[in-house]
């Protein structure tokens, strides 16, 4: 299948992958079994490893996917081997940001909340412990939200209803294997012979895909009846002298074992290295990695074909290129053999080593105009820079997990992958162990703790940081912080000194990526007051200018958006264009940014422009905020209503306004501004502290589902009035 966005006949959200092939087996108790599954909350598929679960799971969400409105999402737990990071996993895969105080299974149960959509839970059964614990949360709390897990095993979860997946009838077995075999040679017809062979063949392999499938891709060298005689071999010494028939599970082994003795010395040793891979290769990948005396390099693209060609790999074209993976059942069989070679530790070794040097390629990549290209590679190679973190992790190499956590940092804060959060506080707990946080690990960490609003913790981080590193090279991302942190704690009396600080800093930094988030920060801290800031405004342009990304533009139209309006003459409709321009390049190539730059617009047209088109604007900020759980937006968004609101409805502006002088605030530009105005006017009112505090007694969903209320109320005003 092709991973890509989810489009259906109303484009709906989603990462259900498409599939490229037809399914073969009874279509029709397929859509009988899965025809109330959008009343149903638990959904397990079970069965024998090879035997489908994954693809029924696909087939079903598809089926399904015009009836959950917030998407079908699918989650792979298959390469996954620690179970402390199967929450992380669902999370980076849903998007969910970790907000303060929360654990991550709570953070997802938040981001679900209220949500009609369809979570697919994939290879669970080596993870049942933390994927029950998760799945009974979500439960819980979410009414809306149905899940279908794949297993071996049923979860054991209240409510859960296990549909056995069977294996294929004797016709659709042999309708597989004649697909197969005209696959593998091109093309394919059977005599009579060769169909009973075939029937034959699918009978002792127990109507199991996967297995059949195997079988079949050895159409070109061996033919039905040879097959049938070698399978007759095998599975009569594996019997011995009972009987009995083999359990499925064993008929499986069997099969990929079989398959897999067939293989030359060559293929075998490079099948058993290709598993250390996590979310696919491709050849430069498997060239680097898994050649050696053994395997010459110039032969690993001749030998990952003849593997793709017996199905023991999966080919599939993305852009220009060819990307490689295993099925897992498959992938597991290799990874017992790499470790009966001794060379686990080895491989993993080379394969960190290969990632923590083509991420640190990418990331300069990042801040150059090939920003789309490094942003493509990452996202490509998410599980396996995951799997190389990890193993560093384990083996305490803190120089490669630094480099990783570095070289992934803007991908994830422009994506908001919240996994790079898991990824940071793993190793900020091995560094605590070892007696010494790095600054980069503490500015990482701290970074999140902001997203998460969690103030107090990114502002000890980076008061930590730069009182143990102050001249380390990434002194300048602690300044950063320090500064976002003092402005959303507002302890605005620090920033001057904080400001100068990093001014100092800025003239002894080599490094561009730390050069320009600085001055991000400090352009942002000195938007009311751009003296304190020297010329660092114009310096930043001139970078970012240079760089050219557009992540770096998508921030720099956002702040020279402000700078229109609060700098030294005001021209709404430049800052209104730059908005405009910034959301345009975010939502493609930063839609973490982006969100940033739809609170300016809102907060521009709200002002400035027309009030029915601001009303849109604001929905829309508080909405795609409060869609990625990124508070801070959200609250910026919430305080932009308050004033947009005053004068037409005073008790929901002072209700609104209640509730976001409780959250963290970043105090920037448009919105500090209209702070003290908003406080005022609700003093004037008779029943300001009341409606207040009916504000301040709400939790974050309720006030939000208030603001888009009141927003869509006002709506239906106008409409009546024109």
């Amino acid at each position: 299948w092709i991973d890509r966005a989810l489009t259906s006949n109303e484009q709906r959200r989603g990462n259900l992958p498409r599939v490229r092939t037809e399914l073969v087996g009874d279509l029709a108790d397929l859509h009988r079994r899965v025809s109330q599954l959008p009343n149903i909350q638990l959904v397990t598929l079970t069965g024998s490893g090879g035997v489908g679960k994954t693809r029924a799971a696909l087939e079903v969400g598809w089926l399904m996917v015009d009836e959950f409105v917030d998407g079908v999402w699918m989650v792979e737990l298959g390469p996954i081997d620690d179970p402390a990071a199967a929450a992380a996993t669902v999370a980076s895969t849903l998007g969910v940001l970790v907000q303060a105080g929360m654990s991550t299974v709570e953070a997802i149960v938040d981001w679900c909340y209220g949500r009609r959509m369809l979570l697919i839970i994939d290879n669970c059964e080596h993870l049942l412990d933390p994927v029950s614990e998760l799945v009974s949360a979500i439960l819980t709390g979410c009414e809306t939200v149905t899940i279908m897990a794949t297993s071996r095993e049923p979860l054991g979860v209240v409510g859960e209803r296990v549909i056995r997946v069977p294996s294929l009838n004797p016709e659709h077995s042999v309708e597989l294997y004649c697909n197969t075999a005209a696959t593998a040679l091109g093309s394919a017809s059977f005599s009579d012979a060769d169909l009973d062979a075939i029937r034959s063949v699918c009978d002792r392999l127990d109507g199991i895909p996967l297995a059949i499938e195997l079988a079949a891709a050895r159409s070109r060298t061996l033919s039905p009846s040879e097959l049938l005689a070698r399978l007759d071999d095998r599975f009569r010494l594996l019997r011995g002298s009972g009987r009995g028939g083999l359990e499925r599970h064993q008929t499986l082994r069997a099969a990929v074992g079989w398959s897999h003795d067939l293989l030359t010395e060559a293929e075998k040793i490079l099948f058993a290295r290709l598993s250390v891979f996590s979310g696919g290769f491709e050849f430069n990948a498997a060239e680097a990695i898994c050649s050696d005396n053994e395997i010459d390099a110039h032969d690993v693209v001749d030998l990952v074909g003849d593997l793709a060609d017996k199905s023991m790999l999966v080919a599939e074209r993305q852009g220009d290129g060819t990307r490689f993976r295993m099925l897992e059942t498959l992938r597991q069989f290799a990874e017992e053999r790499l470790s009966s070679l001794g060379e686990t530790a080895n491989l993993r070794d080379r394969h960190l080593a290969w990632y923590v040097d083509q991420s640190e390629v990418n990331y300069q990549k990042w801040h150059t105009s090939e920003q789309v290209d490094s942003d493509t590679w990452f996202q490509r190679e998410w599980g396996n820079i995951g799997a190389a973190h990890g193993w560093a992790i384990v083996n305490g190499d803190l120089s490669a997990s630094n480099s990783l956590l570095t070289s992934v940092s803007a991908t994830a804060f422009a994506f908001l992958k919240p996994e790079h959060e898991d990824w940071s506080e793993r190793a900020a707990a091995l560094c605590e162990e070892l007696g010494s946080v790095p600054l980069i690990v503490d500015c990482m960490t701290g970074t999140w703790s902001m997203y998460r609003s969690d103030i107090h913790r990114g502002l000890a981080l980076a008061r930590r940081g730069l009182r143990d590193h102050p001249k380390d090279q990434f002194a300048g991302f602690a300044h950063s912080l320090l500064i976002y942190g003092l402005m959303a704690s507002a302890q605005s009396e620090e920033l001057p000194a904080a400001i100068s600080d990093a001014l100092s800093c800025l003239g002894s930094s080599t490094r561009r990526d730390v050069e320009y988030n600085l001055r991000f920060a400090i352009t942002d801290a000195t938007l009311n007051d751009p003296s304190l800031g020297g010329d660092n405004f114009e310096r930043l342009m001139v970078i970012c200018r240079e760089i050219d990304s557009p992540g770096t533009m998508t921030r720099a139209m956002n702040a020279l958006a402000s700078r229109h309006v609060l700098g030294e003459s005001s021209d709404p409709q430049a800052a209104l264009s730059c908005t405009e321009e910034a959301i345009r390049m975010g939502e493609a190539h930063a839609p973490g940014y982006a969100l940033w730059a739809m609170c300016t617009r809102s907060a521009l047209l709200s002002e400035f422009g027309d009030p029915t088109e601001a009303t849109e604007a604001i929905r829309t900020a508080i909405s795609r905020s409060y869609d990625a759980r990124l508070w801070m937006a959200t609250n910026v968004a919430l305080s932009i209503c308050v004033t947009h609101l005053l004068e037409r409805s005073p008790e929901v502006a002072a209700t609104l306004l209640g509730h976001v002088a409780t959250m963290p605030f970043f105090e920037v530009g448009l919105a500090v501004r209209r702070r003290p105005m908003q406080l005022a006017a609700v003093a004037k009112m008779a029943n300001g502290a009341e409606w207040m505090a009916a504000g301040a007694a709400m939790g974050r969903h309720e006030a939000v589902e208030y603001a888009l209320a009141q927003l869509n109320e006002l709506d239906k005003q106008d409409s009546v009035a024109q």
